[in-house]
């Protein structure tokens, strides 16, 4: 019987080698081959070729040339905005963060999760902060959290 593999696995094969690790090896040597071949994936908007790395993992969905229209066009799916309005949104806000505090540049569009409504442009930080003070179960959760283990809370909270 093989010597077994690693010690954090419990499924294991009858020779001792442990089932995930054996997925995972066989899942990096294909790609390694893969790339060595120099295969690769089609561009999903211009079908031009897209290297497999040799580390494998997922594919990109874009070569770099569509990359850039690629965001636009998930913007326009997501949430009706195209290049021209989010430009124009950018430079209404000076590249700057909506929340008057942050001075970050703003890259999320940040929208009404019930109307679907587009209310301007965020850095990533702020908008995730967003999503959780949307919800008045998330923020009455935090509340309780932070008067248990008495801290002071934020001014406004």
């Amino acid at each position: 019987m093989r010597e077994s593999c690693c010690t954090k696995h419990t499924e294991r094969y009858p020779n001792g080698q442990c089932k995930p690790c054996r997925v995972e090896a066989s899942r990096r040597y294909i790609a390694k081959k893969r790339a060595e071949r120099g295969d690769a994936y089609p561009c999903k908007q211009c079908w031009g070729p897209i290297p497999i790395a040799p580390k494998g993992g997922n594919p990109k969905r874009v070569c770099d040339v569509c990359a850039p229209d690629d965001r636009y066009r998930m913007l326009v799916q997501r949430y009706g905005v195209d290049k021209a309005m989010f430009e124009a949104m950018y430079f209404e806000q000076d590249g700057k963060c909506a929340i008057p505090i942050c001075t970050r540049e703003a890259v999320s569009v940040d929208h009404d999760h019930e109307t679907g409504r587009v209310r301007g442009l965020v850095c990533q930080g702020c908008n995730i902060a967003l999503g959780f003070l949307e919800s008045a179960s998330w923020v009455a959760d935090a509340r309780t959290y932070l008067a248990d283990a008495d801290t002071p809370l934020p001014p406004g909270f």
